[in-house]
């Protein structure tokens, strides 16, 4: 099986560059970060709610898997 091909230290410069003259530059480079490091795809991206990533007081709670992500589910064994 392929592996997905990922962005080599220029490419990422040159998207984190581009979202930075975007109209909604903060938006789009987060957009950007969580995709590239966290690997959410886009609809994981739109589902994230602000208490999926802070908690009660502000601050950045623990990482955790969303309900909308697919990719760290185990499938469902049939015993």
């Amino acid at each position: 099986m392929r592996h997905a091909q990922t962005l080599n230290e220029a490419q990422f410069r040159k998207v984190l560059h581009y979202c930075r003259t975007r109209r909604h530059a903060n938006r789009d480079t987060a957009i950007f970060m969580v995709s590239f490091f966290a690997g959410l795809r886009a609809k994981e991206i739109a589902a994230l709610k602000l208490g999926d990533v802070f908690d009660a007081k502000g601050r950045g709670s623990e990482p955790q898997c969303h309900a909308a992500c697919q990719c760290w589910q185990e499938p469902a064994r049939s015993s």
